[in-house]
């Protein structure tokens, strides 16, 4: 009994071993085989995502497209013809007289009022007269100042008031001295009353004659101012002085009346 349980555990123990021994043979190979399966689709399935991210991933290749531009210059449209005007025909009037030039006025310089030269009467005398003994100063005929002065003396409103006036009447105040307008009879009648006597000896002489004049240029009073040492000279003088005619002295632009001083000079060439 014992013999035979232990045959029959012995072949169950062989048994046993060698199911064990084939079962650990397939199982290992089982394993392997598995791996591989499983290998091949992680292998597939990683080419198929590599693959795929390619194409998923993968940018386009640029393009580029190289365009050409061309500056087209067009010609301007030629310009219309000019037409020019067709000349008027000759007109028949005649041509307006060409304008006159236009003729510029010098403004009159105002003179100075004060001593003024007059012009004598030329005549040769038969024999070189003999001085007359007046003795004058030059300066005082030099035709600069005004009434009541002296050469080199003040000149206006005071040389007016330091002048001894005597027995005439005030002097007006005035902006504008008077003006000699007649020289030309003022020396023909000079001519006229030079001493006979005296002209014929040569005798020369100055008289300063005072003379008044109204607003309107007119003499009313003439006295004399300075004698010429000759009773002859001075009378013609004064005759002399009523021939005169003046442009009025002005204070502003009102004429009013003055008082002028003229020499009047005698004398022979």
């Amino acid at each position: 009994m014992k013999s035979g349980r232990r045959s029959e555990e012995r072949l169950f123990g062989e048994l046993l071993a060698n199911t064990t021994s084939r079962a650990g043979k397939s199982t290992a190979v089982a394993t392997l085989t598995s791996l591989a399966f499983h290998a091949v689709i992680v292998a597939g399935a990683v080419w198929a995502t590599l693959a795929f991210g390619k194409e998923v991933i993968a940018e386009p290749e640029e393009q580029i497209t190289l365009l050409e531009l061309r500056a087209e210059v067009r010609e301007p449209p030629p310009a219309p013809p000019i037409r020019r005007p067709e000349p008027p025909p000759p007109s028949q009037t005649t041509a307006p007289p060409a304008p006159e030039p236009e003729v510029v006025v010098e403004p009159e310089q105002e003179e100075v009022g004060g001593f003024q030269t007059l012009a004598e009467p030329e005549e040769v005398p038969d024999e070189i007269p003999a001085s007359s003994g007046v003795a004058f100063d030059e300066s005082d005929f030099s035709g600069e100042g005004v009434e009541g002065g002296r050469g080199g003396g003040p000149l206006g409103a005071e040389a007016e008031a330091g002048a001894d006036n005597g027995d005439y009447p005030p002097v007006n105040v005035y902006t504008v001295a008077p003006v000699l307008i007649n020289r030309a009879e003022v020396a023909e009648a000079m001519f006229d009353h030079y001493p006979r006597m005296l002209k014929r000896a040569g005798v020369s002489g100055v008289v300063i004659v005072r003379i008044q004049i109204d607003a309107a240029g007119r003499v009313v009073r003439s006295v004399i101012g300075q004698s010429s040492g000759r009773a002859g000279f001075d009378e013609a003088a004064l005759e002399v002085a009523q021939v005169m005619s003046f442009k009025p002295a002005l204070n502003g632009d009102q004429p009013v009346a003055a008082w002028v001083v003229m020499p009047i000079e005698f004398r022979v060439k």
